[in-house]
């Protein structure tokens, strides 16, 4: 069964990265924001999460083990029950098409900052109290 995240106040992000020292960098980015983000590190762990507890915007890297995040994404977004999940791509190999194609809705290429990574997502997340974003 699939928990949508609609009883929480804040969007629920869910970010996978297999680097460790990355996934900080991506945690920094978001300490200002108002949203509860999540993060896995591999594409069976993803897999699995979604179907407890759906994410309002799912941040994917390419290059994950067990499964890669080009099927992890084909995955979801073949699943009625999950195709609706914004996923946003990102990898140091430029794939955007392959993204595209996977069913994300945006890819984005490696190595990034702050500023351009905040514009990147700030479109799928929604907040209730303001209506729209931070």
């Amino acid at each position: 069964m699939i928990l949508p995240n609609a009883e929480k106040e804040s969007p629920l992000v869910l970010i996978v990265e297999r680097d460790r020292f990355f996934r900080r960098y991506l945690e920094s980015f978001f300490k200002d924001l108002k949203c509860e983000f999540e993060f896995a590190q591999d594409g069976m762990t993803t897999l699995k999460r979604i179907k407890i507890r759906t994410p309002d915007l799912l941040i994917l890297d390419v290059s994950l083990p067990r499964i890669d995040g080009l099927s992890v994404c084909k995955h979801i977004h073949s699943d009625p029950a999950t195709a609706k999940i914004p996923i946003l791509v990102f990898s140091s190999i430029d794939v955007k098409s392959q993204a595209l194609e996977a069913g994300a809705r945006d890819f984005l290429l490696k190595p990034f900052d702050e500023p351009v990574f905040s514009k990147f997502i700030s479109p799928y997340l929604k907040f209730p109290e303001e209506g729209r974003k931070p």
